[in-house]
């Protein structure tokens, strides 16, 4: 009842709602300077165990705590590899002030609550897409389309265009990646015709969130300089292994593409032994 949720505090409210989960109570410093905001860092991520799915509720905290648990979650995120579910608001200042709120009656105290997830995971493509971009390393891309692209693929049975691009799109660019990484030149042209595709989709264009197309350009740069012509396309990806400080690649790519290049024009065939050794 009404009444019920005016006198009861959140703990014997959960307790009654029988959830059949552990309740626990944990008791931070108010927060009130530095070394108090250090201490609820640390009492936070003593908290979170290896491996946990975390959902967090900042409705009720001072200004500075939520920037404090965003840090606390990127720092798990790596220390004990947590996953982050959801970050939820309750924006009860919407409804007026505090006084304007006690008059009206309980059954129009409806909140609104936020879903601030999406921002998080914004940060995460931000990371990753950097990571990609300096090192040329396509892993933490690839593994965020699996955590968030996977689930709508399995629920949609497969018919999310959308999801499986960006799947598609993720999985090239961890594929060339890897092709680098083990100077499989032969596979080149086929991988970068694939990231471009998907780059250029427009449908990708026309769902993506308008705050990724940045990001997303930011790649489309990365392999701007790439073509149709398979001499060029080796010789960026020589170039592309020089830019990533990946030295040994980058000779060995470069060898096979001179072997290849002049028994072409030798009118010897790239793909014999004994051909590719007379060069």
């Amino acid at each position: 009842s009404p009444n019920k949720f005016n006198k009861d505090g959140l703990e014997k409210i959960l307790a009654e709602l029988k959830l059949g989960c552990i309740v626990k109570q944990v008791d931070i410093p108010e927060g009130k300077n530095e070394q108090e905001l250090w201490k609820i860092f640390e009492i936070v991520l003593n908290e979170l165990n290896e491996g946990d799915n975390i959902i967090f509720d900042i409705t009720h905290s001072f200004r500075s705590l939520p920037i404090l648990l965003t840090v606390v979650l990127n720092y798990a995120k790596f220390l004990k590899q947590i996953k982050l579910d959801g970050i939820y608001y309750g924006a009860i200042e919407s409804l007026g002030t505090l006084e304007e709120i006690k008059k009206l009656p309980m059954e129009q105290r409806n909140v609104p609550v936020f879903n601030l997830t999406p921002f998080a995971s914004l940060f995460d493509w931000t990371v990753g897409i950097e990571r990609f971009i300096n090192s040329g390393d396509a892993k933490a891309i690839s593994q965020l389309s699996t955590q968030e692209v996977r689930p709508i693929l399995i629920d949609t049975r497969g018919q999310d265009e959308t999801a499986r691009i960006i799947k598609d799109f993720a999985n090239s660019l961890q594929h060339y990646s890897e092709i680098i990484a083990t100077c499989r030149g032969a596979e080149i042209a086929k991988t970068v015709g694939q990231i471009k595709k998907n780059l250029n989709s427009q449908k990708l264009s026309d769902d993506i969130l308008v705050q990724m197309k940045p990001l997303f350009e930011k790649i489309r740069e990365k392999f701007a300089s790439f073509s149709d012509d398979e001499n060029n396309n080796q010789l960026r990806s020589v170039e592309w292994c020089i830019n990533h400080n990946q030295i040994q690649q980058g000779f060995t790519l470069l060898q096979e593409f001179l072997v290849s290049f002049l028994c072409t024009k030798s009118g010897l065939s790239p793909s014999k032994r004994k051909d590719r050794e007379y060069i």
